[in-house]
């Protein structure tokens, strides 16, 4: 079975963390694929760190989905400390980080669709 994991991270108001994607320049939360055998949990925080370079703290899940068949997402929230670092990324995912209001997001802005996207679901508690 396939297994991801998605951070999201409260912003002001109600905004999110969000990222600018390099390779097609849609937007996503900080999330990733586990690797065999590895804690969701610890995944969530480490592509977290990998993807964005903060730290996270006082991490709470927020529900696992069967997004499709074969594959489980486990969606967190935490609270960040120190400054974004976007070279560390192995990857180099993301061009740009910000908080926004996902529900401002268009349907064509998001790299995954809102209908499949678990941290859209989360959000609007779904």
């Amino acid at each position: 079975m396939k297994r991801c994991a998605v951070m999201l991270v409260r912003g002001p108001g109600k905004s999110y963390l969000i990222g600018k994607r390099r390779d097609n320049g849609k937007l996503t939360f900080p999330a990733g694929h586990l690797n065999e055998g590895e804690d969701p949990k610890a995944g969530a925080i480490r592509e977290l760190k990998e993807e964005t370079g903060f730290d996270a703290l006082d991490v709470i899940s927020k529900g696992v989905f069967e997004d499709r068949p074969g594959v489980m997402i486990y969606v967190y929230e935490a609270k960040v400390s120190n400054k974004p670092n976007l070279e560390n990324d192995p990857d180099q995912e993301f061009q740009s980080l910000f908080y926004k209001d996902p529900n401002s997001i268009s349907y064509n802005e998001w790299h995954i669709k809102p209908e499949y996207n678990c941290g859209l679901r989360v959000i609007r508690g779904k």
